[in-house]
């Protein structure tokens, strides 16, 4: 027979058959158990790309058309990729001139940000923006002509 009692929020003491209580660590168990499958969820290549790195791999993608990302699809890195992308090979010689791109195949917005994405997982490793923009919202402007902010 088992008796479960209440003695603290973060632990509960379990009478065993032998008499003795057992504290079992809800707190800590649950934690482990958590960060355990997060940080298996989350590995995500690693792609540090120089701006020569990724103006390359832009430019050598730029005639490419663009698709629209799906609805509710928010492009980030480790975002999964939803199986409706379709995903390319880069050109080989990016591959030559970039290794840490080599294994990675990417997808073109209609936006013209470059998603690079690990084929294993469908996991984006890296976003690179067109020329021109930093990935930030637009400054702000005054509505109306010669109106200070």
């Amino acid at each position: 027979m088992t008796l479960v009692h209440e003695e603290h929020p973060v632990t509960t003491c379990v009478q065993t058959a032998r008499g003795k209580p057992e504290k079992i660590m809800r707190k800590s168990v649950y934690a482990a158990a958590v960060m355990t499958a997060f940080l298996g969820t989350i590995a995500v290549a690693e792609v540090n790309l120089t701006t020569q790195q990724r103006q390359m791999i832009m430019q050598s993608v730029q005639g490419e058309k663009g698709q629209p990302a799906p609805a509710g699809f928010q492009p980030r890195v480790g975002a999964s990729v939803p199986q409706s992308m379709s995903m390319r090979q880069l050109p080989s010689n990016v591959t030559t001139q970039v290794p840490a791109a080599k294994g990675l195949e990417y997808a073109k917005l209609d936006n013209n940000e470059i998603l690079l994405i690990d084929p294993q997982d469908r996991r984006v490793a890296d976003i690179i923006m067109p020329s021109g923009t930093t990935g930030a919202a637009p400054p702000r402007t005054s509505p109306m002509p010669g109106v200070p902010r």
